[in-house]
């Protein structure tokens, strides 16, 4: 059930705002979500290949099967195999359980025992053989990959029913439940279920229909909490009774009924709102709007917010000179190969020194880039709808001493003297590339005693004159990077 656990997981969350994994156990203790509800959607999960895994299945690398492309042909092959000591395992403990259960079958058979009792061990019997069916799948040899392999999804089999586990407890079992959706987010008809089929087209029909109450608006708000900083709700996972209320619930509704009478398109909804007069609002503080709404709910003003981690490396890049626009050509986990990180690989592979965008930076659980973690980037095993946002010592000292950003500040140093002649000019152009307005006379003038101050002591070599004005120059451009204008957008 675990990859099934995940599933809902995402779906509830992401696109309901709901928190539906909570009646994996028992009914939802806030929201009514009743634990068969929970089962409907795992039934339609539960009847679904999922493919994934490596082509090696060494250390950290998991094997399993994938969907191999060719001449418009979709077939699972077998990746990995052979070698897995986990699948051996799981084989031999199925085994076992097999024979208890069958034991068991034999027993109530002699006993005379209820046809409840005996359908009851029979059916554990057909889950264990199911089970041990895919256990041996997985076991299998390796197949010859000759294709293009992605992961993916599609119908099983066979598409069936799940049962309730009493308290969330696999091998506890209850009544079978049929594969549905959940009422709290139902208005209308909803799709027929076909029987032949796992349920995944009516689920994505259920989710976008209209009616749905939940789907658009959760949509909508995080596209509200990207321009923003927060959403409409602040819970952008939660909806239910203990997430946040909306501060403004009818600007919600129509941004979510726009959504849907504009087919969905994500541009059409962020093209409305960024020609908004709130949007386009000034950061100016107004004193009496401040005491009435320290929080800015009201959206009174823009609330000046920090670049995201990402973005903010991607700025250090850009004003420097050296960002690199081009895709990367294969995932840095891929060209590492196969091992047990912090064993077999070392940590320091992971490292990437090259000035691709930070979308192509390797995320690896326990190895995330040094940048990305000082500037919050957030847990990557767990679902994170909004960020946390610290200011802490760690950030403005990275910012100082940062091998990465003492480079970049180079970079950008000597891109100021090759396009400029003039030093005021020179400096005009670091406040527009850094801060995106121009240098005020004060701030020229105060740039010029700086950097005249750090090239006094230069000797009489002129090579060493050279490299003290770029010294000088670098130092100039690292105070506009670490500065918290660049930091933040207002």
């Amino acid at each position: 059930m675990d990859i099934v656990d995940e599933q809902i997981d995402v779906v509830s969350r992401a696109f309901l705002g709901l928190t539906a994994s909570c009646a994996r156990c028992h009914d939802h203790k806030f929201d009514p979500i009743p634990q068969t509800e929970y089962y409907q959607l795992a039934g339609i999960f539960r009847s679904t290949d999922t493919f994934y895994g490596t082509g090696g299945g060494n250390g950290n690398r998991q094997t399993g099967r994938l969907l191999a492309l060719r001449d418009n042909e979709v077939v699972p092959v077998n990746v990995g195999g052979g070698n897995n000591k986990k699948s051996k395992n799981a084989i031999r403990k199925l085994n076992s359980q097999l024979k208890a259960q069958q034991k068991k079958l034999d027993r109530r058979d002699q006993q005379k025992s209820t046809e409840k009792q005996i359908q009851q061990a029979k059916t554990a019997i057909a889950r264990i053989q199911k089970q041990l069916k895919t256990a041996r799948q997985k076991e299998a040899p390796a197949t010859q990959i000759d294709r293009n392999v992605v992961m993916g999804v599609r119908d099983g089999a066979s598409p069936s029913d799940t049962e309730i586990r009493i308290r969330g407890e696999a091998n506890e079992r209850a009544q079978s439940v049929p594969r549905g959706f959940l009422t709290i987010a139902t208005l209308a008809d909803v799709p027929e279920m076909a029987e032949d089929k796992s349920g995944r087209e009516e689920l994505a029909r259920w989710l976008t229909q209209p009616e749905n109450p939940l789907t658009a608006r959760v949509a909508a708000n995080r596209v509200w909490q990207h321009l923003f900083g927060n959403g409409i709700v602040r819970t952008v996972n939660n909806f239910g009774a203990n997430g946040d209320r909306p501060s403004h619930p009818l600007l919600l509704d129509y941004l979510a009924n726009r959504l849907t009478e504009d087919d969905w398109s994500l541009k059409s909804l962020i093209r409305r709102v960024v020609s908004s007069r709130t949007y386009r609002q000034a950061s100016l503080p107004d004193t009496v709007a401040l005491d009435l709404d320290p929080e800015n709910r009201l959206l009174w003003r823009m609330s000046p917010r920090r670049l995201e981690a990402e973005a903010l490396r991607d700025a250090v890049l850009s004003v420097s000179g050296t960002l690199d626009l081009s895709p990367a050509e294969k995932s840095v986990v891929t060209k590492i190969g196969n091992g047990d990180i912090g064993r077999t690989l070392k940590t320091g592979s992971f490292t990437v020194n090259d000035t691709k965008r930070s979308v192509y930076l390797p995320i690896v659980r326990g190895v995330v880039p040094e940048m990305l973690q000082v500037f919050d980037f957030p847990e990557p095993s767990i679902i994170a709808g909004s960020r946390d946002v610290t200011t802490v010592p760690t950030q403005a000292l990275y910012m100082m001493n940062s091998p990465f950003v003492v480079e970049q500040s180079r970079e950008m140093a000597d891109r100021l003297l090759t396009e400029r002649d003039d030093d005021a000019d020179r400096i005009d152009l670091g406040y527009q590339l850094a801060l995106g307005r121009s240098a005020t006379s004060q701030e020229i003038e105060r740039s010029l005693t700086f950097i005249d101050t750090a090239c006094e002591a230069v000797a009489d070599n002129q090579q060493k004159q050279q490299d003290s004005k770029l010294k000088a120059w670098a130092g100039f451009c690292q105070v506009m990077l670490a500065s918290a204008e660049f930091r933040y957008l207002e």
